[in-house]
């Protein structure tokens, strides 16, 4: 527990980083990655797919391969055996890429970024989305500064309520939210 202490304490992308990686390497004698582990390679994920550049996927991490030396990292793809929610995850945010200009190859700018918590936005034009990610085992609030009306969240379909151009965003444990 501690070195999860001393991860969080670097900076939100860094840690993201590290993060995926040690999950991506991670042998687990069930074969997935467990609990909070699991949780931020969902995290991870989103970045990675919200974040300026291509997003690599080495092949199988989609599916919850796990892997680092010979001979895990050229198993076979576990047809039948994938992480059907991390498949489904996936598969969720490629097609949210494609389908909005801003997370393809709109700018950036970072509206918070303080421990746990990563929230930037990408904007292409007028489109402009925000991803937030909370990787803390503790529920957070922020408040934004925000224009128009309150923001749909892409990943759950809910409507945040907005007022007076300030939106009091909540996020759960290990929660994350894409605003449109």
């Amino acid at each position: 527990m501690r070195l999860i202490g001393k991860l969080l304490a670097l900076p939100f992308v860094l840690v993201t980083g590290i993060l995926y990686l040690v999950c991506k390497f991670l042998v687990v004698i069930s074969g997935t990655v467990l609990g909070i582990l699991s949780g931020i390679v969902f995290l991870a994920a989103l970045v990675l797919f919200t974040f300026p550049g291509s997003p690599m996927i080495y092949y199988g991490d989609e599916a919850g391969m796990e892997g680092f030396e010979d001979p895990l990292n050229r198993g076979t793809y576990p047809w039948g055996r994938e992480d059907r929610d991390l498949l489904a995850w996936f598969t969720r945010l490629g097609a949210l890429r494609n389908a909005y200009p801003a997370l393809q190859s709109g700018t950036i700018s970072w509206l918070y970024t303080a421990g746990p918590l990563l929230i930037f936005a990408r904007q292409n034009g007028d489109q402009r989305l925000t991803t937030a990610v909370n990787a803390s085992p503790d529920s957070h609030t922020v408040t934004l500064l925000w224009e128009g009306a309150g923001p749909t969240d892409l990943l759950t379909g809910d409507t945040l309520p907005c007022s007076g151009g300030v939106l009091h965003l909540q996020l759960p444990p290990w929660g994350c939210r894409l605003l449109l």
